[in-house]
């Protein structure tokens, strides 16, 4: 909100000695761009505390490793990027404190057990077309998280460096020597969003990319919902907040669609597979029952066993007929009545066994 509106805070102001209406004297459009690199900066932390709740929620405190080991990686890149202020020069006295304060819940997560993991789907023995296209979408939502890697690192290259790219200045219709001309501090206040953005894209990335690694499992449907409001958030507010200030450059804005295009995409061909329509379909056939040999065919009789326990249905009635089959056996096998042959006579049940008697 305050990005959107004021856009500077008051020790931003206290820091360069200028007021809101004199940034605006020094470029009418200084302001502008500096909102466009803040609420950029708010979604992408939006999008983070999103995937940390949802990993939280159904990850961790269901026992997942990997998604206890997904928010610590990302946790700590970007408290790690929080030092990049040595490059250009301005501490944040209030981002410091939001830093050092949330430092204490990570560390008390560190300490903390991990849930106990009871699987809840068994995996599916066999794939079928939705597995397939599922193994695509996964690729292109790894190919999604390395490119927020690779923005992060050339962003905070850039942050604690030239600062600006083209584009930027194009954008201001100025250079990067009258901005320094007018106040020597405020191409660092400038350098201090834009390397905090790029290391908040680095543990973006990380968040992004080990779920897509290790969390990809059929029926994962919270993930799935988890990822896709985490970036669609994050996307509406860089592309809307570009559209809103007129920073339209092709060049800046094409990795932007680019991005959102295929992380929908990644997300629309795994959807199948990942929210748990796909095992409802096919994967149930995929896992034979306990104590049944893959592929072995049921019927009717085994329903009914496995509804009212042992003893009943076409399967219990099998049984009993063998072992009435087995008790004729062994009373036919005594031997005949007195006389000689079976009672039954030549042509009788007891014919079968005329090979064992002596007329």
């Amino acid at each position: 909100m305050i990005a959107i509106t004021r856009v500077v805070l008051p020790y931003d102001e206290a820091f360069v000695g200028m007021s809101r209406e004199q940034l605006l004297a020094v470029n009418p459009r200084l302001l502008a761009f500096m909102a466009h690199d803040r609420v950029s900066l708010a979604g992408t932390m939006i999008a983070i505390g999103a995937m940390y709740l949802g990993l939280s929620m159904d990850g961790i405190r269901r026992g997942l490793h990997w998604a206890q080991q997904s928010v610590f990686i990302s946790a700590f890149t970007g408290f790690a990027s929080f030092f990049l202020f040595l490059g250009f020069g301005y501490l944040d006295t209030f981002h410091a404190f939001v830093t050092a304060v949330l430092l204490q819940f990570l560390m008390l997560a560190i300490h903390s057990r991990l849930g106990t993991y009871a699987p809840e789907i068994p995996p599916p023995l066999r794939g079928d077309r939705a597995w397939r296209r599922s193994l695509w979408g996964q690729l292109l939502l790894i190919l999604h998280a390395c490119g927020l890697l690779g923005a992060g690192a050339v962003i905070s290259a850039v942050g604690i460096t030239q600062v600006f790219v083209p584009e930027d200045l194009e954008f201001m219709r100025t250079t990067a020597e009258a901005l320094r001309a007018a106040n020597p501090r405020l191409v660092p206040l400038i350098a201090h969003d834009r390397a905090t953005l790029g290391g908040m894209l680095l543990a973006s990335g990380w968040i992004f990319l080990l779920p897509a690694l290790w969390g990809f499992r059929n029926g994962s449907a919270r993930l799935w919902w988890t990822m896709l409001v985490a970036g669609v958030s994050a996307y509406a507010a860089a592309l809307g907040i570009n559209m809103t200030v007129g920073y339209t450059s092709f060049m800046h804005l094409l990795p932007a669609f680019g991005g959102l295009g295929i992380f929908l995409l990644g997300l629309g061909l795994s959807s199948e597979y990942l929210r748990g329509s796909w095992r409802k379909t096919s994967g149930e056939n995929n896992n034979p029952a306990p104590g049944k040999a893959a592929g072995a065919a049921t019927g009717p009789g085994d329903e009914d066993e496995t509804r009212t326990g042992p003893g009943t249905g076409s399967a219990a009635r099998d049984r009993a007929a063998r072992s009435d089959s087995a008790g004729g056996t062994r009373e036919n096998s005594q031997g005949p009545p007195a006389g000689g042959m079976a009672a039954d006579g030549p042509e009788g049940p007891a014919s079968c066994h005329r090979e064992s008697y002596s007329p």
